[in-house]
């Protein structure tokens, strides 16, 4: 599904195209659908809905039916069943969704804490509203992860998550967003390859058609060293998501992983197009600039990122191994000094502090602070096999000892 310059939303099959526009009027919401064949636009069908907003969940899957029979498409006995039970949905309640996901994919701290407490809202209005739930599961998931706002220490808020997609399944187990919620904490947190991978399963033979499913199993192949499986995922996130900063940006740091370092500033320089205030693309342009050896413009990058994400302790850490590894030694000292007094008042990843010893060469505190990550779970051990600036400690046994404990699949990188 994609949102063309008229806001219209367009989903493709190799024939036709279902054009739909939405409106809210009050408490009612209307749905003008239209098919189209794909390569003439000629029209085929057209049709209006008109419905109270708590019904909007009908609405959608009533929309969905009659299209796919517009098409001819063969519906699974499972998926006329799903279509034909969704539930009423308070109005208010839904509004209060919607808006969480739209500050949740700002990807900032005071963003996130403000998506979380419109799901939390949602939840208090309608508590049976599975959605709200996977919701409160993504937040609680980017307050824990890395690569997000990592703010929280991981066992402070993924059980959290991971409750909150349990509960979204105990009331409706055909939501494909809360199987991909669900998912995502056993990967980074329960470092669950295996379930991950069923959970990923279950959610995109739901909804093919949803873009954070397929995002976050680009994560999870990354992870495993499934590189040009990841790619495609990546893509496809994006292809459904086009105008969204987060399956942009998110592309761009595939590349970064799969150490295509020129087009993943590509494609962040296309991220910045849509937003030129997007902390996540600085920041990701200035790890691909400091691994192609461009230390001042990785400085700059990262300086952005820092002002934008708010002196996020991941951004002041890798800032720091930059330090590290262009030869600024004092410098380099003097952010794990900071970062370690931070650490007193608010939670810094392990992991963090480690890269910097790593990138000054001092191996033997870098793992030692590895093994502080391990014991706390950290999430950025999920990408041991991947990430490029542990190459210097590859043929280290502790290395080797480190991906057997947390559980990262043993494969031959796939580089595309």
């Amino acid at each position: 599904m994609v949102q063309n310059s008229s806001g219209e939303l367009r989903a493709c099959t190799p024939d036709s195209a279902a054009i739909l526009a939405v409106w809210r009027e009050g408490d009612r919401v209307r749905i003008s659908a239209r098919l189209v064949r794909a390569a003439t636009d000629q029209h085929m069908w057209g049709d209006a809905y008109d419905r109270e907003l708590r019904n909007v969940l009908i609405l959608q899957n009533e929309v969905a039916r009659t299209i796919a029979q517009q098409v001819r498409a063969k519906l699974t006995p499972e998926e006329h069943e799903r279509l034909s039970n969704a539930r009423e949905v308070d109005p208010g309640a839904y509004e209060l969704a919607i808006k969480g996901r739209y500050f949740w994919v700002k990807r900032t701290e005071e963003s996130i804490h403000r998506a979380l407490a419109l799901f939390q809202q949602a939840v208090e209005r309608d508590p049976g509203y599975a959605a709200a739930y996977s919701g409160l599961a993504d937040c609680y998931s980017s307050l824990g992860f890395s690569f997000d706002v990592g703010s929280q220490r991981p066992a402070d808020v993924q059980p959290k998550a991971k409750a909150a997609a349990m509960k979204a399944l105990e009331l409706d187990d055909s939501l494909a967003d809360a199987y991909t919620s669900l998912a995502y904490v056993k990967l980074n947190y329960d470092w669950d390859w295996p379930g991950a991978g069923v959970e990923f399963t279950r959610s995109l033979q739901l909804n093919p058609g949803y873009a954070n499913g397929h995002h976050w199993h680009a994560h999870f192949l990354l992870s495993s060293g499934r590189l040009s499986e990841a790619l495609a995922e990546s893509k496809r996130a994006l292809e459904l998501d086009v105008l969204s900063p987060i399956m942009n940006v998110h592309l761009g740091w595939h590349y970064l992983y799969a150490r295509q370092y020129d087009r993943a500033l590509d494609q962040l320089a296309k991220t910045l197009e849509l937003d030129p205030n997007y902390g996540l693309a600085h920041w990701y342009r200035g790890l691909a600039y400091q691994q192609k050896g461009m230390y001042s413009e990785a400085l700059r990058e990262l300086g952005k990122a820092r002002n934008l994400l708010k002196h996020s302790p991941i951004v002041e850490a890798d800032i720091g191994h930059l330090h590290a590894v262009s030869g600024s030694t004092t410098e380099a000292e003097s952010a794990i000094a900071r970062l370690k007094k931070e650490s007193a008042r608010r939670y810094v990843n392990p992991f963090a502090i480690a890269l910097i010893y790593i990138g000054l060469g001092r191996n033997d505190q870098g793992f030692e602070w590895l093994d502080t990550a391990f014991r706390e779970r950290s999430d950025m051990l999920v990408y041991l096999r991947v990430d490029p600036r542990l190459d210097s400690i590859r043929s280290d046994p502790r290395f080797a000892l480190l991906a057997r404990r947390v559980g990262v699949p043993h494969v031959s990188i796939d580089r595309e």
